[in-house]
């Protein structure tokens, strides 16, 4: 993103979705390099955070690649002037800009690990700490689920059907209509 920061303020954010979430209120930058890395967007009464990183500045406002949604039920963050590296952590892993490394897991996975990282180091005598191993790498795990559904016997079960019959003495009222039938023959008037 390559807009200032002042540019920003006061502009309509506009989710993935194409709903309007609300106006840029405050932009906070990089702690490295300085460039604007957080936009607080104010909604309504609450003010939510979205990344730059990947937004547009678009001749409507700014654009974000988050569903309203997404973005309205964002973590609620009291920032200030100045955001933390925890509050922009916790921002990063609910937007997914963070993956988080894994650790291996057993032997096997270690000489895996290391047969990657001696396999992609460049064959020269000098290495810098980051081409020697020094830096965190990142193992990319995949997982794989088939769903299916399969009819198994678990048991059986038999229907038996008894009737009895019980001999009551009960009175019982017998009711009983009568009807008339009156016949009015028509005149020739009618």
């Amino acid at each position: 993103m390559t807009t200032q920061a002042e540019d920003l303020l006061g502009a309509r954010v506009t989710g993935a979705d194409g709903k309007v979430v609300g106006t840029v209120e405050q932009v906070f930058r990089d702690d490295v390099d300085g460039t604007p890395a957080w936009a607080r967007v104010r909604a309504g009464k609450t003010g939510r955070f979205v990344p730059l990183g990947s937004s547009q500045v678009t001749p409507d406002g700014l654009s974000v690649p988050f569903d309203s949604h997404k973005i309205l039920s964002a973590p609620d963050i009291d920032a200030g002037q100045h955001m933390s590296a925890a509050q922009a952590d916790e921002l990063s892993r609910y937007y997914g800009l963070i993956v988080p490394t894994q650790q291996p897991r057993g032997p096997l996975a270690e000489e895996r690990e290391q047969q990657q990282v001696t396999s992609q180091m460049p064959a020269t005598d000098e290495m810098t700490g980051e081409e020697a191993g020094g830096s965190d790498w990142l193992i990319r795990q995949e997982e794989r689920i088939q769903v299916g559904k399969e009819m198994l016997e678990t048991g059986r079960v038999r229907l038996h059907k008894y009737v009895d019959t019980e001999s009551i003495e009960q009175p019982v009222h017998l009711y009983r209509e009568d009807f008339e039938i009156e016949r009015i023959p028509i005149s020739g008037d009618e």
